[in-house]
C-alpha cells in the first residue's frame, strides 16, 4: 500500500532534482551546466516607465514571463520595441526559442503581428470563461 502525504515543495526538491538529473544523463552524455537568468528590460518615455518586460532564461530558452506597457502609452511601439530588444537579446545568448502565454483578452493579435506561432489554446485556463493562448518563436 502506498501512502500520499501534502508536503512542503522543499521537503521533495533534492529528490525531484535527483530523478531528473538520472533521467538526463540517460539521453546525453554529460549534463551542461544549467544557465538560468532573469533578463527585466524598462521602457521609459522622459522619465516615466512606461512598459515593462520580465523573461526567464533556461538554457538555451527564453521564456516571457511578463510583457507591460502602460494604458497612457499604448500605440506608440512600445511593446513592439520591448518584443524586439528581447529578441536581439536571446540571439545574442543564442537562445533557440521564445515562448510566452497571453489570456484571450490581452494581446494575443500582438503577438501574431511580432511573428509568434499560437501552438495551443486551453479554454477555461487559469478561470472558468477564460483562455490561455501559448506562442513560440524559433530564434535560430
Amino acid at each position: 500500500m502506498v501512502r500520499i502525504e501534502r508536503r512542503e515543495f522543499e521537503q521533495v526538491e533534492a529528490f525531484i532534482e535527483t530523478i531528473f538529473r538520472e533521467q538526463t544523463l540517460d539521453h546525453f552524455e554529460e549534463i551542461r551546466e544549467k544557465i538560468e537568468e532573469t533578463i527585466t528590460l524598462a521602457a521609459y518615455k522622459g522619465e516615466e516607465l512606461a512598459g515593462s518586460l520580465v523573461a526567464q532564461r533556461k538554457y538555451d530558452h527564453l521564456y516571457i514571463q511578463y510583457l507591460t506597457v502602460s494604458t497612457a502609452f499604448q500605440g506608440q511601439n512600445i511593446g513592439t520595441q520591448l518584443m524586439e530588444t528581447a529578441e536581439n537579446l536571446a540571439r545574442e545568448m543564442d537562445i533557440v526559442n521564445i515562448t510566452l502565454r497571453t489570456r484571450h483578452y490581452q494581446a494575443a493579435d500582438f503577438y501574431h503581428k511580432c511573428g509568434y506561432t499560437c501552438y495551443a489554446t486551453l479554454e477555461d485556463m487559469p478561470m472558468r470563461g477564460v483562455a490561455m493562448h501559448y506562442f513560440v518563436k524559433r530564434i535560430v
